[in-house]
This record gives C-alpha cells, sequence and structure tokens, in this order.
C-alpha cells in the first residue's frame, strides 16, 4: 500500500475522480431527498407519536481520516436506550426497540436521515461505514488494519490489504 508523508493511505482516487465521486453523491442525495421527502414526514410523525420523544437520533461517528462527525437516524429505541453505555443492537431479543422502530429499522427506513449526511459530504454511498469511537478502539486492540478502512476507498482496500497481504 502506498503511505503519504502524512500517514494516511492513498485512496486510488486523484482529485478530480474524488471530486466526481462527491458530486455524484450530492446530487443523488439531493434527489432523494425530495422524493423520499412525503416518507420522512410520515417516519417523523409516527416515531414522534409513539413516545414523545425525539424523532431524530444523532450520534458521534468517525468518519474518512478519523475526523468525527453526527451521524443522523430515525430513531428506533427508546430515548434511555444506552444509559448503561453503548451497546450493539441484539436483534430480536433487544427489548430497547419502540414498536415502529422494528418496523423501521427491519425496512432500513430508520438509516433515511443519512441522505442528509451524504449532502453535507460527511458520508459517501459508496465506502466505508462510519464507526463509533467506542467500537473503532476494540476492534484496534485486535487488529489495527482496521485502520486503513478510514483512509481508503473501499475497492482500493480489499484489493490492496486483503489480496496483497495473503501473498505474503
Amino acid at each position: 500500500m502506498t503511505k503519504l508523508d502524512c500517514g494516511y493511505v492513498f485512496d486510488g482516487m486523484n482529485e478530480s475522480e474524488r471530486n466526481v465521486k462527491h458530486i455524484v453523491d450530492f446530487i443523488i442525495a439531493a434527489i432523494c431527498l425530495v422524493i423520499f421527502s412525503p416518507l420522512f414526514l410520515i417516519c417523523y410523525i409516527l416515531v414522534k407519536r409513539e413516545d414523545g420523544g425525539p424523532a431524530i437520533f444523532k450520534q458521534e461517528r468517525i468518519g474518512r481520516f478519523g475526523r468525527p462527525f453526527y451521524i443522523y437516524k430515525f430513531r428506533s429505541m427508546r430515548v434511555d436506550a444506552e444509559k448503561n453505555g453503548p451497546a450493539l443492537y441484539q436483534h430480536e431479543k433487544d427489548t430497547r426497540m419502540t414498536k415502529i422502530g422494528k418496523f423501521l429499522h427491519a425496512h432500513h427506513l430508520d438509516e433515511l436521515p443519512q441522505l442528509w449526511n451524504v449532502l453535507k459530504g460527511e458520508m459517501s454511498f459508496i465506502g466505508p461505514r462510519p464507526e463509533r469511537e467506542f467500537y473503532i478502539k476494540q476492534i484496534l486492540e485486535r487488529d489495527p488494519r482496521y485502520v486503513y478502512l478510514y483512509h481508503a476507498s473501499t475497492i482500493f482496500l480489499l484489493v490492496n490489504l486483503f489480496l496483497y497481504n495473503s501473498r505474503e
């Protein structure tokens, strides 16, 4: 893998390719926000109506090059779901889910507000999924190569990290 002077791994895209990717992400996100706006409104009302808590959930995530940002989702769990600290979703056994939240999560509708993150350039449609710092630290203890996910595009990462390392 090609490491730059700043310590980041080259992502396989030149500046113009990166700009085109950002513009395409922006256009698709903007179009989707307009098309799905009635669905946004329905989801918002249903979540708000269920328990009166906030409809939008925001959580700090770590993005590309380790930059923190807030990811937005429709809230699918009780307001106090993480009062005892971060916990992973337990699927059918998870009692923290609301009734509407189960439906939204099962149909990935809770992810719709992330279109705003894509529009703002904090996320991309193609690339590694931003994760919480709490979990990144745990993963890095077991496999330090995980840090490369935040520096490289997915295709470049697969080709150079996993295939290249398997030849050694």
